[in-house]
This record gives structure tokens, C-alpha cells and sequence, in this order.
């Protein structure tokens, strides 16, 4: 009896560390099916093939100003989009293969949410932000 108590604790801490985690943007929630997906730890980038599904992170800036968002891709087939939304999720930005360009004014208080959807998509992308 005594273990499952401890277990049922340990599951709620590691709970309530991985949502600190993921408000704090060093953690990001993944739901894809793929059939090959390479991410890349350093960047927002990936190579993907017969991709569905989406990624979702926090972002914070570290100051308020204006921000240019560009995204690199080639898909061979399927569709990719990115969009941005405050806290209200209000959508504020949205970036796919035909508009690959945008700039947003961010605030230093606020918290972001940068979502790449994929849909049966084969291809790779990067997504640099200036």
C-alpha cells in the first residue's frame, strides 16, 4: 500500500515538472505519426517523411521589439504551416510554403505558443527567427 503511494506522488511530481517545463518553453509536446522524423535540438528545424500530426512549444522573448520569422522548406509532397499565438490564442502569425515570411511586435511579459502542424507531409523545414 505504502508503494503505491509513493508511486501515485512520484507520477504527480513528474507531472507538475514537465507542465513547469513546457510554460518555462524548454520543453516541447509532440504528437506526430511519421514514418521518419529527425529533429533538431539546437534549432526549429526537422527532415520528416509521411508526416501527420503537430509540435507545440512556449516561446518567450527576451525583449519587446519586432521579430521577422522566416521559414526555409521543400516538401516533395503533403503540407506544412506554422502559426503563433498569444496567450488568448489569438492567432498572430502564420507561415506555410506560399508565405514564408512574417514579422510580429512581441512583448517581453507574454507567452507565445509556435505550433508546426504537418500534414501527410515528406520534406524537411527550418524556421529562423531574427
Amino acid at each position: 500500500m505504502v508503494e503505491i503511494v509513493l508511486l501515485i506522488i512520484f507520477a504527480v511530481v513528474m507531472l507538475g515538472i514537465f507542465i513547469l517545463l513546457y510554460y518555462q518553453g524548454n520543453m516541447v509536446f509532440k504528437s506526430i505519426r511519421a514514418v521518419t522524423f529527425i529533429g533538431s535540438t539546437k534549432r526549429n528545424s526537422a527532415r520528416f517523411s509521411s508526416c501527420s500530426g503537430y509540435i507545440k512549444r512556449v516561446i518567450k522573448f527576451k525583449e519587446d521589439g519586432i521579430y521577422t520569422f522566416t521559414l526555409d522548406a521543400e516538401l516533395s509532397k503533403g503540407d506544412m504551416s506554422i502559426e503563433l499565438t498569444d496567450s488568448s490564442n489569438k492567432k498572430i502569425m502564420q507561415l506555410d510554403c506560399s508565405n514564408r515570411s512574417a514579422s510580429i511586435t512581441a512583448e517581453k511579459k507574454k507567452k507565445y505558443y509556435l505550433t508546426v502542424n504537418f500534414s501527410a507531409a515528406t520534406g524537411w523545414y527550418a524556421l529562423t527567427r531574427e
